[in-house]
């Protein structure tokens, strides 16, 4: 027929086939979701194929009062000073 040296080509392809189909099978045998509607409502599918609790993110709001009356009255204050300086050594 072909040979022995054939034969154990085939059985070798077969063995090598049959590795990669139980692999595939195996990989997708294991996963717990490939999508997020297979985990559920408040959990999502994850890039490991595992579904995760959604992280809840708490936004907070930063209020800042100024009190900007302090500063401006002093700069106030110390352009009218520089301004009598400046007029008396004029005159």
């Amino acid at each position: 027929m072909l040979g022995k040296k054939s034969n154990i080509a085939f059985v070798i392809l077969g063995v090598i086939l049959f590795m990669i189909i139980f692999y595939v099978i195996f990989v997708n045998a294991t996963k717990e979701c490939s999508q997020d509607s297979h985990c559920g409502e408040e959990r999502y599918c994850g890039s490991d194929f595992k579904c995760h609790d959604m992280k809840i993110i708490q936004k907070s709001y930063v209020t800042n009062e100024y009190q900007l009356w302090k500063a401006s009255f002093i700069i106030g204050a110390a352009i009218i000073i520089a301004a009598i300086i400046l007029r008396r050594k004029k005159g």
